[in-house]
This record gives C-alpha cells, structure tokens and sequence, in this order.
C-alpha cells in the first residue's frame, strides 16, 4: 500500500513536469513568433551581414530556450533576449575585422535616393546607424522602437543620463551625417 501511494506520488511529479514542459514550450513558441522579426531587425540595425545576424538570431533563441524556465515570467523578457543577443553579436564581430562595412561614400549616387516604403527608411536607419559608435545605435534603435529611457537602460546596464546622453550625441551625429550627405549630393550635381 505504501508503495503504490510512493509510486502514484512520483508519477504525479513527472506529470507535473511534463505539463509545466509543455506549456513552457507552447509560450516560448509563442514568445518566438511574436518577437523574432523585432529581435532580427535590432541586430539588423547594428550589423549588415544578414547572415551573421541570422546566425545570431539562432544562437540568442538557443540560449533563450535554454533560460527560458528562468525568464518566461520576466515583464519584458525581449529585453534579456536583446542583451544576450547584443553581447553574442559582439563577440562574433570582435572575432572579424570591425570595419569591413562600406562607407557611404563607396555608394554609388544613383542608389541614394529617398526611401519610398518603409523597408527602405528603415534600411537607410540602420546604414545611418551604423556610421555612429555601437552604443549611441543601440540607444537610437531602441528609443525607435518605442522603449523609454527606463527600459533601454535597463536592458544596456546603464543609467537613464547615459541613455539620454548617448540620444542626445546620437542625433548630433546622424544630423551631421545627413548634412555631410546632401552636401555630397550638391556636390555631384
């Protein structure tokens, strides 16, 4: 008799984790298609190699599974997930040269041209944001997407004034670089 009530025991405690397994799974599934197009267009917004970035994008949900137990019940876990994103994109692209990226001016004019859908404003962002050190863009993506100050520095491990430093360096610079832009477009006409 003791023995069935131990065995009816265990086995109601691998039930439990098979159905706390299950719905793990189904709201990690969830959480994935919900936010993986967010999570691709961030590193996006901080590398051009889309196939590093899809790499990245990989890895960050392997190890995103793999915490998944532990942060599925944070308020925002994107933003654990940008940070161990952020920080695996660092470490493939300080294994690579860093600036093996174009410069604007190895662009030919005739593709310069004003964006006519949002794909290309956002691609036009993200070539913008990549001529401004890594933290300003990371902010600026942020901030783009709708986070507050709160949120961003939270997620970069930074106090808000930094946050509202680096938007205020950050707008400084694109301005500058968008200036430097149509000056350079006056110039070729």
């Amino acid at each position: 008799m003791q023995t069935d009530l131990a065995a009816c025991h265990a086995m109601d405690v691998e039930m439990t984790a098979l159905f706390d397994s299950v719905d793990l799974d189904g709201t990690f599934d969830a959480f994935c298609q919900e936010n993986m197009q967010r999570l691709r267009n961030f590193l996006r917004s901080q590398c051009r190699d889309w196939d590093l970035v899809d790499d990245v994008v990989q890895d960050t949900l392997l190890t995103t599974r793999d915490a998944w137990p532990r942060i599925h019940g944070y308020d925002r876990p994107m933003g654990w997930v940008i940070q161990a994103a952020r920080y695996k994109l660092m470490k493939h692209l300080d294994q690579r040269a860093r600036n093996q990226a174009a410069n604007i001016d190895d662009v030919s004019p005739d593709r310069l041209t004003e964006p006519t859908s949002p794909k290309e404003a956002h691609d036009a962002l993200v070539a913008l944001l990549l001529q401004i050190p890594r933290r300003q863009a990371q902010v600026m993506y942020l901030a783009h997407c709708g986070w507050n100050e709160a949120e961003i520095a939270g997620t970069l491990g930074i106090s808000r004034n930094t946050v509202r430093a680096y938007k205020q360096e950050a707008r400084q610079r694109l301005q500058q670089l968008i200036s430097e832009q149509e000056e350079d477009d006056r110039r070729r006409e």
